[in-house]
């Protein structure tokens, strides 16, 4: 069973989020959605929709247009999860054929927990190209597996010289429901210390146990 509603390859990803913004948008008002939300979303949606069509055509698919591409999924997708939580998953106004429409998990009557991961991901960082870090994740060391009934890992950081001294300093999170995780910087980041942490979040949104903190300089 496929226990993540967001489908993995881009072109089953591209039909799904299409169809869920539709029928997001059309029940906005019911489910409580400020327009200004919904107005967001569709500027990210209009960047992936561009930059997938640019990838997907030979004429134009290029190294770069590839790149974007990956950036612009990843930022929709962790915005559109973002927004499902925030607005959906708990609304009481959003009823199972809504969430059948949408292509959500339908609720079921009685409810089994997933379970809180016992134990912090393995996570590699690593220059990834000009201000590219990549994050490798998985069970172990030679294992890019997730824990059974976990979701995704949850990445936090912050970019400063000193080393944080507890969890809460990192400011800044990214989630990912596949190995690797890439965050992408400005100019100005250049040359600079990310510190980060990691853990594995169930399918419930109950999270496991953070990584120590680590460091990594922003090639």
């Amino acid at each position: 069973m496929n226990l993540d509603y967001i489908p993995g390859p881009d072109a089953l990803f591209d039909v799904w989020q299409g169809n869920f913004k539709t029928h997001a948008k059309a029940g906005a008002t019911r489910f409580g959605i400020p327009a200004a939300v919904i107005e967001e979303l569709e500027v990210k949606q209009t960047r992936w929709e561009t930059a997938f069509a640019i990838a997907n055509d030979l004429a134009t698919r290029t190294q770069a247009a590839v790149k974007e591409k990956q950036e612009a999924r990843d930022d929709y997708e962790a915005e559109l999860r973002r927004f499902i939580k925030a607005y959906l998953a708990y609304n009481p106004a959003v009823k199972n054929p809504d969430r059948e429409n949408m292509g959500l998990h339908i609720h079921k009557t009685t409810r089994t927990d997933s379970p809180v991961a016992p134990y912090a991901p393995v996570i590699n960082a690593k220059a990834d190209g000009t201000r590219r870090v990549r994050f490798d994740f998985g069970e172990s060391l030679t294992s890019k597996a997730k824990p059974a009934g976990q979701h995704s890992v949850r990445i936090a950081w912050i970019i400063r010289e000193e080393a944080p001294t507890s969890y809460d300093e990192l400011l800044h999170t990214k989630e990912r429901t596949r190995t690797p995780l890439i965050l992408t910087f400005d100019v100005p980041k250049a040359g600079k210390r990310l510190w980060f942490a990691a853990r594995w979040v169930n399918n419930v949104e109950k999270e496991g146990p953070w990584t120590e903190i680590q460091s990594v300089v922003i090639p």
